[in-house]
């Protein structure tokens, strides 16, 4: 069986969901290489869109100095991480509700246009319910999302209070 090493440039769910449209691929009865296309086309569309409650794991796992964690928490900064492609970027809010609340605007964009979607969580499935819920009664005819928690390894760099949402546009 042939292998190939790739990597998807993203991170949790949203690697499942490359894997994902290329299990259907092959499923469905494509060649080798029109999977392989499949994948790098799913790599580059592929998103993931991760809130933070909190700093401190990302300071003791060397991601953050002391200097940026001190003045993050100071100011009461929340990161939301943006993967796609290899590439990642920050946006900040200044409080846990605020962040909640971009992460559902950003579903509400997203959901309805995305071939796969997914949720992972650290912790936290009370937010899962209050996003899905607002996503409910925004999309009427939403698609159940794949659920999930964090791996313990990737746990110890986002610390609970983690909401991840991933997709895969149509």
């Amino acid at each position: 069986m042939p292998v190939h090493v790739i990597d998807s440039g993203n991170l949790t769910m949203a690697e499942g969901l490359i894997v994902l449209a290329a299990a259907q691929a092959a499923h469905s009865g494509a060649t080798e290489q029109k999977i392989l296309d499949i994948i790098e086309k799913a790599i580059e569309k592929s998103q993931a869109y991760a809130k933070l409650d909190t700093v401190d794991y990302l300071q003791r796992s060397g991601r953050l100095s002391n200097i940026q964690h001190g003045i993050i928490s100071l100011l009461d900064i929340k990161p939301i991480l943006r993967m796609n492609n290899h590439l990642a970027k920050m946006d900040i809010v200044r409080t846990r509700k605020k962040a909640f609340a971009r992460v559902v605007e950003t579903a509400k964009q997203m959901a309805p246009n995305a071939s796969l979607f997914g949720i992972t969580h650290a912790n936290v499935p009370e937010q899962v319910e209050e996003l899905l819920k607002q996503l409910k009664d925004a999309i009427p005819n939403l698609k159940e999302p794949m659920i999930s928690e964090v791996t313990p390894a990737l746990g110890t760099h986002v610390g609970p209070g983690a909401l991840c949402l991933s997709w895969l546009p149509e």
